[in-house]
């Protein structure tokens, strides 16, 4: 009887074995060494197939009438910048404490002692 241990090394070498098979991509009949590759190669079909259906150059003439008709409304709308005047920031507040100033003789007295 096995032990767990030797089940699992039995695991491990099986998948190894797996994995040295499992390196070859293949797509279309042809091989390949990589993932990259095969991924590659589906993306270059894809490329290949939108252009002979005509299907690339009227996604391309759609983007254009967007792009054209977004900037229109764009101007359009009249979006400019607002020449007004930039009112000036007020200035930073700081504490009585860091500026210096003395105290207003008000303090506050604890009723328990330590």
């Amino acid at each position: 009887m096995k032990t767990r241990r030797q089940i699992d090394a039995d695991a491990a070498a099986m998948s190894d074995e797996e994995e040295e098979d499992a390196q070859v991509f293949t797509f279309n009949g042809q091989n390949y060494d990589t993932y990259q590759g095969m991924v590659d190669a589906k993306r270059k079909r894809n490329r290949d197939v939108l252009a002979s259906s005509g299907l690339l150059e009227a996604k391309t003439a759609v983007d254009n009438a967007a792009m054209a008709e977004k900037r229109a409304a764009a101007t359009a709308r009249g979006l400019k910048r607002s020449k007004a005047p930039k009112a000036e920031p007020l200035p930073r507040r700081k504490s009585s404490r860091l500026s210096g100033e003395k105290a207003a003789g008000k303090f506050v007295q604890s009723s328990f002692m330590i």
